[in-house]
Protein backbone atom coordinates (compact mmCIF):
# COMPACT_ATOMS: atom_id res chain seq x y z
CA UNK A 1 0.00 0.00 0.00
CA UNK A 2 1.09 3.41 -0.78
CA UNK A 3 2.25 6.31 1.62
CA UNK A 4 2.72 9.41 1.88
CA UNK A 5 6.12 10.35 3.85
CA UNK A 6 7.75 14.29 4.56
CA UNK A 7 11.22 13.69 3.64
CA UNK A 8 13.22 15.80 6.26
CA UNK A 9 16.53 13.58 6.84
CA UNK A 10 19.34 14.54 5.07
CA UNK A 11 19.24 10.71 3.65
CA UNK A 12 15.55 11.11 2.97
CA UNK A 13 15.94 13.78 0.86
CA UNK A 14 19.21 12.30 -1.20
CA UNK A 15 16.59 9.77 -1.96
CA UNK A 16 14.74 12.21 -3.06
CA UNK A 17 17.27 13.62 -5.25
CA UNK A 18 18.44 10.53 -6.37
CA UNK A 19 15.32 9.23 -7.98
CA UNK A 20 14.35 12.87 -9.70
CA UNK A 21 18.24 12.55 -11.35
CA UNK A 22 17.76 9.26 -13.06
CA UNK A 23 14.68 10.60 -14.56
CA UNK A 24 15.24 14.09 -16.09
CA UNK A 25 18.64 16.01 -17.02
CA UNK A 26 17.45 19.06 -15.28
CA UNK A 27 19.95 18.80 -11.91
CA UNK A 28 18.44 19.86 -8.26
CA UNK A 29 20.50 22.44 -7.13
CA UNK A 30 21.70 21.86 -3.59
CA UNK A 31 20.26 25.08 -2.56
CA UNK A 32 16.81 23.85 -3.29
CA UNK A 33 16.64 20.70 -1.09
CA UNK A 34 17.31 22.82 1.98
CA UNK A 35 14.70 25.24 0.95
CA UNK A 36 11.86 22.97 0.33
CA UNK A 37 9.71 20.56 1.78
CA UNK A 38 10.46 17.03 0.27
CA UNK A 39 7.46 14.99 0.15
CA UNK A 40 7.50 11.17 -0.95
CA UNK A 41 5.30 8.14 -1.38
CA UNK A 42 6.38 4.77 -0.53
CA UNK A 43 5.61 1.30 -1.53
CA UNK A 44 6.89 -0.87 1.25
CA UNK A 45 10.49 0.77 1.74
CA UNK A 46 10.77 2.15 -2.15
CA UNK A 47 10.05 5.22 -3.19
CA UNK A 48 7.97 5.37 -5.56
CA UNK A 49 6.61 9.59 -6.04
CA UNK A 50 7.42 12.33 -5.37
CA UNK A 51 7.55 16.20 -5.28
CA UNK A 52 8.94 19.55 -3.58
CA UNK A 53 6.83 22.60 -2.43
CA UNK A 54 8.39 25.89 -2.49
CA UNK A 55 6.75 28.83 -0.83
CA UNK A 56 9.47 31.25 -0.71
CA UNK A 57 12.35 33.09 -3.20
CA UNK A 58 14.47 32.48 -4.56
CA UNK A 59 12.14 30.08 -6.55
CA UNK A 60 13.15 27.44 -9.25
CA UNK A 61 10.67 28.49 -11.83
CA UNK A 62 12.73 32.31 -11.59
CA UNK A 63 15.41 30.26 -12.19
CA UNK A 64 14.47 28.42 -14.80
CA UNK A 65 13.55 31.08 -17.30
CA UNK A 66 16.54 33.13 -19.22
CA UNK A 67 17.73 36.38 -17.24
CA UNK A 68 16.49 38.89 -20.08
CA UNK A 69 12.61 37.35 -19.55
CA UNK A 70 12.40 37.29 -15.75
CA UNK A 71 12.35 40.64 -15.05
CA UNK A 72 9.01 41.17 -16.41
CA UNK A 73 5.72 42.85 -14.81
CA UNK A 74 3.90 39.66 -16.15
CA UNK A 75 6.43 37.17 -14.36
CA UNK A 76 6.67 39.19 -11.37
CA UNK A 77 2.86 39.40 -10.96
CA UNK A 78 2.98 35.67 -10.57
CA UNK A 79 6.12 34.94 -8.92
CA UNK A 80 6.63 37.47 -6.29
CA UNK A 81 7.69 36.19 -2.95
CA UNK A 82 4.55 35.94 -0.25
CA UNK A 83 2.39 35.53 -3.42
CA UNK A 84 3.54 32.08 -4.67
CA UNK A 85 4.39 28.52 -3.84
CA UNK A 86 5.85 26.41 -6.18
CA UNK A 87 4.89 22.59 -7.17
CA UNK A 88 8.13 21.88 -8.63
CA UNK A 89 10.47 18.27 -9.59
CA UNK A 90 7.61 16.10 -9.65
CA UNK A 91 8.86 12.26 -10.43
CA UNK A 92 6.84 8.99 -10.42
CA UNK A 93 8.13 5.29 -10.70
CA UNK A 94 5.82 4.54 -13.88
CA UNK A 95 6.46 0.70 -13.72
CA UNK A 96 5.15 1.00 -10.10
CA UNK A 97 2.16 3.53 -10.68
CA UNK A 98 -1.68 2.18 -10.96
CA UNK A 99 -4.11 5.19 -12.37
CA UNK A 100 -5.45 5.82 -8.64
CA UNK A 101 -1.77 6.04 -7.25
CA UNK A 102 -1.21 9.00 -10.06
CA UNK A 103 -4.01 10.44 -9.50
CA UNK A 104 -3.79 10.13 -5.36
CA UNK A 105 -0.21 11.83 -6.34
CA UNK A 106 -1.01 14.38 -8.69
CA UNK A 107 -4.31 15.53 -6.23
CA UNK A 108 -2.35 15.43 -3.20
CA UNK A 109 0.01 17.80 -4.59
CA UNK A 110 -2.58 20.11 -5.99
CA UNK A 111 -4.29 20.27 -1.91
CA UNK A 112 -0.61 20.41 -0.31
CA UNK A 113 0.11 23.35 -2.58
CA UNK A 114 -3.63 24.76 -1.27
CA UNK A 115 -2.33 24.82 2.35
CA UNK A 116 0.52 27.20 1.67
CA UNK A 117 -2.96 30.02 1.05
CA UNK A 118 -0.56 31.89 -1.45
CA UNK A 119 -2.79 33.80 -4.19
CA UNK A 120 -1.09 31.43 -6.97
CA UNK A 121 -0.20 28.07 -7.10
CA UNK A 122 2.41 27.12 -9.76
CA UNK A 123 3.82 24.45 -11.92
CA UNK A 124 5.65 24.17 -14.67
CA UNK A 125 7.52 21.09 -17.62
CA UNK A 126 9.64 20.67 -20.15
CA UNK A 127 7.80 17.81 -20.80
CA UNK A 128 5.10 18.42 -23.51
CA UNK A 129 3.04 15.31 -22.29
CA UNK A 130 2.98 16.25 -18.47
CA UNK A 131 2.45 20.03 -19.95
CA UNK A 132 -0.98 19.13 -21.63
CA UNK A 133 -2.11 17.19 -18.30
CA UNK A 134 -1.23 20.28 -15.94
CA UNK A 135 -2.49 22.63 -18.09
CA UNK A 136 -6.24 21.17 -17.30
CA UNK A 137 -5.90 22.76 -13.98
CA UNK A 138 -3.52 25.94 -14.53
CA UNK A 139 -5.09 28.24 -17.18
CA UNK A 140 -2.65 31.26 -16.43
CA UNK A 141 0.72 30.93 -18.72
CA UNK A 142 3.64 32.33 -16.98
CA UNK A 143 6.38 31.30 -19.44
CA UNK A 144 6.89 30.11 -22.01
CA UNK A 145 10.17 29.25 -24.25
CA UNK A 146 13.64 28.28 -24.01
CA UNK A 147 14.81 27.43 -20.48
CA UNK A 148 18.45 27.54 -18.34
CA UNK A 149 18.85 23.70 -18.61
CA UNK A 150 21.36 22.01 -19.94
CA UNK A 151 20.45 21.97 -23.84
CA UNK A 152 18.00 24.60 -22.88
CA UNK A 153 14.96 22.82 -23.71
CA UNK A 154 11.29 24.67 -24.27
CA UNK A 155 9.34 24.88 -20.95
CA UNK A 156 6.82 26.26 -19.77
CA UNK A 157 5.32 27.55 -16.33
CA UNK A 158 1.53 28.19 -15.89
CA UNK A 159 -0.15 29.56 -12.45
CA UNK A 160 -3.76 28.65 -11.26
CA UNK A 161 -5.45 30.44 -7.99
CA UNK A 162 -6.49 27.92 -5.36
CA UNK A 163 -10.19 27.77 -6.33
CA UNK A 164 -9.43 27.21 -9.97
CA UNK A 165 -7.34 24.14 -9.44
CA UNK A 166 -10.37 22.70 -7.25
CA UNK A 167 -12.98 23.55 -9.93
CA UNK A 168 -10.82 22.08 -12.95
CA UNK A 169 -8.32 19.41 -11.66
CA UNK A 170 -10.97 17.00 -10.75
CA UNK A 171 -12.58 16.97 -14.18
CA UNK A 172 -8.96 16.96 -16.06
CA UNK A 173 -8.02 13.50 -14.01
CA UNK A 174 -11.87 12.15 -14.64
CA UNK A 175 -10.77 13.21 -18.41
CA UNK A 176 -7.64 11.17 -18.19
CA UNK A 177 -8.09 8.49 -16.42
CA UNK A 178 -10.94 7.22 -19.31
CA UNK A 179 -8.58 7.94 -21.90
CA UNK A 180 -5.91 5.94 -20.93
CA UNK A 181 -8.54 3.28 -19.78
CA UNK A 182 -9.61 3.60 -23.21
CA UNK A 183 -5.98 3.26 -24.88
CA UNK A 184 -5.51 0.18 -22.95
CA UNK A 185 -8.49 -1.72 -23.99
CA UNK A 186 -7.73 -0.70 -27.44
CA UNK A 187 -3.85 -2.16 -26.84
CA UNK A 188 -5.44 -5.55 -26.08
CA UNK A 189 -8.07 -5.53 -28.81
CA UNK A 190 -4.88 -5.37 -31.10
CA UNK A 191 -3.47 -8.22 -28.88
CA UNK A 192 -6.19 -10.59 -28.97
CA UNK A 193 -6.71 -9.53 -32.97
CA UNK A 194 -3.26 -10.65 -33.98
CA UNK A 195 -3.58 -14.07 -32.16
Amino acid sequence: MMRKVRLKTAEGRSAFARKFAERTQNPLPDWLLSTVDVIGFKDGDDLIGGYLVKAQAPFRYIDMIPAPNRDTPHVRLFLSDGEAVELICMWLDHGRMTPFRRTRIYLDAVFTAMGYRRRWVLAGSVSERVASLHKNGFRHMVYCGPTTFPGQPYGEIYAARPYELILNFPRAFLGDMISRARKRRRGRRRILDQK
